[in-house]
């Protein structure tokens, strides 16, 4: 997020046809819907598909390099972590130098102290970097050069100097680990494109394969994006880089007192419309709960009217084929074409103007509102600031919703804490209007697609979400989750101790088998047989899996080999539901 505002003396004009130079067509993934949050315990409750790094709790330099060499990952672990187990896409900005790092580590006016300044010494840039990408190599997928370099609380160097950097961080991501991609330095605001020239002028462009900027256009109509765009495009034809992707790395409607929240989803809308059908490979929204800039959910209201706007429109867009740019007509009249993955004709529709009378065109026979309302088309509609959604007669609007269900951990020992994540819960053709979380110990959570709660007893407990759309058709997600009592084994030589299941229980799901070995000579390793035959076999004294048994009544037998080849088990009898 920038800190030091442009002031803009700049006529735009809003209607502009097609964008400059752009007239291709292409698919919507998951990934295109990028997100930021503040911190791990925020993690946003709608669909996206991208996560950036940036001001999220010590994840940029000076908060993983605290002296030189000195490395503390775990801040950025653990979002690392989240985002694996989300099956998210990571994104990792460079930028926040190190004070002890800094060129001039006590400049004035840089959001960190000496942040802004050049490293002093290349090689512990390069030392950083390749200590960071081997650290995370396979988990962080994109690294972008550096945030904001236009603006001089995050830059007060060079383009030449960023270039340096950028040449040597690219060679090294590139090193170790050869599938990463690689974003350039990301300038701020409607005058972008001059920055980019300044850098590719300076010989930057070998150093990244995508051109990222951050697409803010304060105090304007979104639709001023489309003039950013096409000086940018403009630009890199001028230098010969027209190839290379152009990724929005950072936008919002900035300031939350800036546009009233009536105001705040269909600016939403429109801009992640418009940057979706003008080429824009992937955007991330800044942020989920960062307050008073873009602010999609608080802890105290929940998600806002725009969270819901993100919401439908990754439901409208994700998989669709764009057909190309949006087009505007002279009366202030924007239409968005797409095909959905099943060939179906739909288009996005609004007027900047506000409320007019549009005839589609005949194919098209339904609509459905940013807020999920649904309506027959029967002529003439109509529309406004506010885009909605038309679609032809194969687009049905009678599915049931899709529950989707992430439950993480699925298994512990003692008191565990788990966190059940229903967020890529949609409804294909209306909205989700209830939902809930059963962890099944009589624990239910109402109203919420992300939650957490503690199990202090054992036991395999299922994880069920419920969600029900505005049509009244429901779908369910089911998850195990086991939880094992502490296992203390016994001193006695040799012997075998279960911990769980326990002899005679009788219950649902899966089973979750927990205990060990002791002995005098060593164990070389354990086994289970259900019913006499042995299923599962590790090497050491210790055992604690999941088992798919069928129902019915089962013995189950721990047993193990010491080092001098002699056998030792134990058995209990379980029946499954």
């Amino acid at each position: 997020m920038f800190v030091v505002k442009r002031v803009l003396a700049l006529s735009l004009l809003i209607s502009m046809g097609t964008i400059a130079g752009y007239a291709q067509s292409q698919q919507i993934p998951p990934q295109f819907f990028g997100m930021h949050s503040s911190y791990t315990g925020h993690w946003p409750g709608v669909p996206f598909g991208a996560i950036r790094m940036w001001d999220n709790g010590g994840t940029a330099w000076n908060g993983l390099e605290t002296s030189r060499g000195n490395y503390n990952f775990t801040n950025l672990d653990k979002w690392l972590s989240l985002a694996q187990s989300h099956n998210i896409d990571v994104l990792y900005t460079f930028g926040k130098v190190p004070q002890w790092a800094s060129s001039q580590p006590y400049a004035t006016g840089c959001a960190t102290p000496g942040g802004c300044a050049p490293p002093a010494n290349i090689t512990d840039w390069d030392n950083f970097v390749r200590a960071l990408v081997t650290h995370a190599a396979g988990r962080i997928k994109y690294y972008e050069l550096w945030n904001e370099p236009n603006a001089p609380n995050w830059w007060i160097g060079t383009p030449q100097q960023l270039v340096t950097l950028s040449q040597h961080a690219y060679q090294i991501i590139k090193s170790v680990d050869p599938s990463a991609i690689v974003l350039s330095p990301a300038p701020q605001g409607t005058y972008s494109f001059q920055w980019i020239d300044m850098l590719l002028t300076a010989g930057g462009g070998p150093y990244f394969d995508v051109i990222s900027y951050h697409g803010y256009v304060q105090h304007l109509q979104p639709e001023a994006e489309l003039l950013s765009l096409s000086r940018l495009r403009s630009t890199m034809a001028a230098h010969g880089v027209s190839n290379k992707p152009i990724w929005d790395t950072e936008v919002s409607w900035d300031d939350d007192s800036w546009y009233p929240v009536s105001i705040q989803p269909q600016f939403l809308a429109r801009l992640t419309v418009l940057s979706a059908f003008s080429g824009v490979q992937h955007l991330f929204w800044y942020g989920w709960d960062y307050t008073p800039h873009g602010e999609l959910w608080d802890p105290t209201n929940g998600i806002h009217p725009s969270g819901l706007a993100w919401a439908q429109v990754y439901k409208w867009l994700v998989n669709n084929k764009t057909s190309g740019p949006c087009v505007s007509d002279s009366n202030g009249t924007y239409t968005c074409s797409m095909t959905t993955s099943a060939a179906v004709p739909e288009m996005i529709v609004w007027n900047v103007n506000g409320n007019t009378s549009y005839l589609p065109p005949a194919v098209y026979t339904s609509y459905q509102t940013l807020t999920g309302g649904t309506g027959a088309i029967n002529g003439s509609i109509t529309i406004g600031v506010v885009p909605m959604l038309l679609a032809a007669s194969g687009s049905s609007k009678s599915q049931p919703p899709v529950a989707a269900l992430s439950v993480s951990p699925t298994s512990g020992t003692g008191t565990v804490t788990v966190t059940a994540d229903g967020s890529k819960s949609y409804d294909p053709d209306g909205n989700i209007v209830s939902e809930n979380i059963n962890f099944g110990d009589g624990t239910v959570i109402s109203g919420k697609l992300l939650a957490s709660h503690t199990y202090t007893t054992a036991g395999t407990r299922n994880v069920t979400l419920t969600v029900i759309d505005n049509a009244g058709l429901s779908a369910q997600a089911v998850k195990s989750v086991a939880i094992g009592t502490s296992c203390t084994l016994s001193t006695v030589s040799p012997s075998v101790t279960i911990c769980s299941p326990l002899n005679g229980s009788s219950y649902s799901g899966s089973t979750h088998v927990v205990g060990g070995a002791t002995s005098s000579v060593g164990v070389a390793f354990i086994q289970i047989a259900v019913d006499y035959k042995v299923i599962y076999q590790v090497n050491g004294n210790r055992v604690d899996t999941l088992l798919n048994l069928a129902p019915g009544t089962h013995r189950l037998t721990v047993q193990f080999s010491d080092k001098l080849g002699h056998f030792t088990g134990k058995a209990i009898y379980v029946t499954v539901q």
